[in-house]
């Protein structure tokens, strides 16, 4: 026998009458018991302070959620809303509201109305931008929009003035507001796996204790484009990864090979080797010749290996000339290769004719 089916079923059955007869009850949790609909019933709770529906399948809310003038937090992640009904603005004592893991792509305007919202927890939606009306959350000092499909942030978040904690990873945001200049009390920015290009200016503005950049593959912030925070706190980021200070200072074209050598970490140092170059690498830290050859043109074709261990495995580059414009280019190939021809055909695909480099990778 099924006595978790059975206790569901009793839960859909007895509910409204429970709750008539528990007018004083403060704290309800009706988390996982599969819920498809809440009863209008729910009015009758006069004093509830905190509500838990988490992990149902409710796909709209009654609109007498909103006689329920006690609420301080409210807390519906993962279910299946699309709406928030309009009636959320009488909760006007709410300081917590969880809507994560749901199908929203918008809120309603009355949710400007929450002046005493503390807490606000939007992520895994399907939001694509925000109301202006999330500004008139004054009191407002944390916003989770994570995992959405936002790209781009009203002006009006420049008025969350109580804000201290923003998280903003895993959206499509190109650019800031520079209005979030006006967020002071901001403390905890994440912004990891957008499409940032650049961070404006006035960002420095804020008195900033952590920022995350992490998987802005676009982003560049080292050298002449640095972030510096006037609190002290100095950000360098570049092809979404942290860049330690003392390589961030510099722009990237004026980036040592040197610096590979002594570089522990794996992540940083697979950045400094795209950035600085094989040519480069292979000239600056030493080479030697594992094969050579002639190309069908007569050109010369050469097997390199850097002398030092700067990677995880031996860097062989195979040395070759484009018939078209007779420009050298140095290619990486697998260390297992040592045959100038065998490197060409894996790099350009087992072609045995005549081959052009189109474009430079």
């Amino acid at each position: 026998m099924d006595w978790e089916k059975i206790s569901r079923k009793i839960i859909f059955k007895y509910l409204p009458i429970f709750i008539k007869k528990l007018k004083n009850l403060e704290s309800l949790n009706l988390a996982d018991y599969n819920l498809r609909n809440l009863p209008k019933e729910i009015s009758h709770l006069k004093n509830l302070k905190d509500l838990n529906l988490n992990n149902n399948k409710l796909r709209n809310l009654p609109k007498e959620i909103g006689k329920l003038k006690s609420l301080l937090s409210l807390t519906l992640s993962n279910n299946l809303l699309t709406n928030i009904p309009e009636d959320i603005r009488e909760l006007k004592n709410l300081r917590k509201l969880s809507l994560k893991r749901n199908q929203l792509n918008k809120l309603p305007k009355e949710i400007g109305e929450l002046k005493k919202l503390k807490v606000l927890i939007l992520s895994k939606n399907k939001f694509t931008a925000l109301s202006k009306e999330i500004g008139e959350l004054k009191n407002l000092s944390e916003l989770v929009l994570s995992s959405n499909k936002i790209d781009k942030l009203p002006k009006e978040m420049g008025k969350l003035k109580s804000l201290k904690r923003l998280i903003l990873n895993n959206n499509n945001i190109k650019e800031l507001p520079n209005e979030l200049k006006g967020i002071l009390k901001l403390k905890d920015l994440s912004l990891s796996e957008n499409n940032l290009k650049i961070l404006p200016n006035e960002i420095c503005q804020l008195d900033l204790k952590k920022i995350d950049l992490w998987g802005n593959r676009n982003l560049n912030t080292c050298g002449k484009n640095a972030i510096n925070f006037k609190n002290g706190l100095e950000e360098y980021w570049l092809n979404g990864v942290r860049i330690p200070k003392e390589y961030g200072i510099y722009d990237p074209e004026d980036w040592k090979a040197e610096w590979i050598l002594t570089e522990k970490n794996a992540e940083v140092r697979r950045v400094l080797i795209q950035v600085i170059g094989y040519e480069k690498i292979m000239n600056k830290l030493g080479s030697q010749i594992i094969n050579s050859s002639v190309d069908h043109n007569g050109n010369n074709m050469e097997i390199r290996r850097v002398r030092n261990n700067v990677d995880v495995e031996p860097i062989h580059l195979l040395k070759v000339v484009c018939p078209s414009t007779g420009k050298t280019h140095v290619l990486r190939v697998p260390p297992n290769m040592t045959s100038c021809e065998e490197a060409r055909r894996w790099t350009f695909f087992d072609l045995n004719s005549e081959f052009e480099i189109i474009t430079e990778a």
